[in-house]
C-alpha cells in the first residue's frame, strides 16, 4: 500500500497533504488491523477495511482450535475447514508449542474432522510437532482425516511416520493401550 492511499485528496493552502504519515504501513498496526488485513486493504479501496479497536485483529487460539482433555489425553480440535495462511499458521504453531511444552509427557491428539484443505505449511507444522514431540515422551496421534487429506500424506509417505486414525475415539483408544 502506498502513501497515496492513506492521505486525504484536498491538500493545504501550502500545497501538502492533509495527513502528514510518513509510514502508512506502520499507522494501520497502530490501529489494530493485523498484516492479512492490511494486505487485503491494498487490493481494495481503504473505506472498505474495517477497524477493531476492541481487539487486535489477530486470530485467538479459540478460532484455531479447541483443547480438551479425556482421560488424560489432549485432544486439539481444528476448527477452521481451510488451514492455508501461513502467518495464521505459524501463529496457530506458536499456540501449539505453548500447549505441548506445558505437557511434555503428554499424549495428544490431534482432531482434523472439520478440516477439508490443509497448506503445505501445515504440514510443515505437523511435521515440526512430531519431531518435538518424539523427542520426550510424549506421544501424537492425528484423527478425522478425509480422503482428500489423507491424499498428500501418502504421497509423501507421512501416512507411515504418524500414527493416523479414522476417529478421535479410536485415536484415544490407541493412547489407552499405549500407556
Amino acid at each position: 500500500m502506498n502513501a497515496a492511499c492513506v492521505r486525504r485528496a484536498n491538500p493545504m493552502p501550502d500545497g501538502e497533504p492533509q495527513s502528514k504519515i510518513r509510514d502508512p504501513l506502520r499507522y494501520l498496526l497502530t490501529l489494530g488491523l493485523g498484516f492479512d488485513r492490511i494486505l487485503a486493504a491494498g487490493k481494495a479501496p481503504l473505506r472498505r477495511v474495517r477497524v477493531r479497536r476492541k481487539g487486535t485483529g489477530v486470530m485467538g487460539k479459540q478460532e484455531f482450535y479447541m483443547a480438551r482433555v479425556v482421560d488424560g489425553i489432549n485432544v486439539v480440535a481444528f476448527r477452521q475447514s481451510h488451514i492455508l495462511d501461513a502467518v495464521a499458521i505459524d501463529r496457530m504453531a506458536a499456540s501449539l508449542r505453548e500447549l505441548v511444552d506445558a505437557a511434555p509427557d503428554g499424549r495428544f491428539v490431534f482432531d482434523f474432522d472439520q478440516v477439508t484443505f490443509m497448506s503445505s505449511s501445515a504440514l510443515r507444522m505437523l511435521i515440526e510437532f512430531q519431531h518435538r514431540i518424539g523427542q520426550g515422551k510424549a506421544r501424537m496421534k492425528l484423527a478425522g482425516l478425509s480422503e482428500e487429506l489423507m491424499e498428500p500424506f501418502r504421497m509423501t509417505k507421512l501416512d507411515t511416520w504418524f500414527d493416523i486414525y479414522k476417529t478421535v475415539d479410536a485415536a484415544i483408544e490407541a493412547h489407552r493401550k499405549n500407556m
